[in-house]
């Protein structure tokens, strides 16, 4: 439905009525897809700015709150890595991205931020490095088990 009714609005060039719909839909679901579509229409109705103060406040007190997305992180870091706002994602990450969040930061900040970069690979290392040192060989499992 609100696909229907955003293509309609936008269809007669009501871009602010595409964005106050966007913008309940992702006050009802904080997804980054939500977030998504309520920067595209909102960047269309040239409001985005407006729009993502009160966005990220939001997704910052979901951060806060919950600690983590239905797939991993909170949405607050994905939104701000999909922003292109790699410094914010810093800020933000501490205490609350999780792994995947955490890679994507450095590889989108090796050149701006080389060192943080580095201690996140390095510890990424260490903890595949502790992970495969519990996971027994192929050779080591069979001898196990016969």
């Amino acid at each position: 439905m609100v696909e229907y009714v955003c293509a309609r609005y936008a269809k007669a060039a009501r871009r602010a009525d595409v964005v106050g719909v966007r913008r309940d839909r992702f006050r009802a679901e904080r997804s980054l897809a939500a977030y998504q579509q309520l920067r595209s229409a909102a960047q269309a109705a040239e409001c985005w700015e407006a729009e993502r103060v009160a966005a990220l406040a939001a997704l910052r007190k979901d951060a806060r709150r919950e600690c983590g997305g239905w797939y991993g992180g909170p949405v607050l870091i994905d939104a701000l890595l999909g922003d292109g706002d790699v410094d914010a994602a810093w800020r933000e990450a501490a205490g609350l991205a999780d792994d995947q969040q955490w890679e994507q930061l450095a590889d989108m900040s090796r050149e701006t931020h080389p060192a943080g970069a580095l201690a996140v690979y390095l510890r990424l290392v260490e903890q595949l490095k502790e992970r495969s040192a519990t996971v027994p060989t192929s050779a080591s499992a069979a001898v196990a088990c016969p």
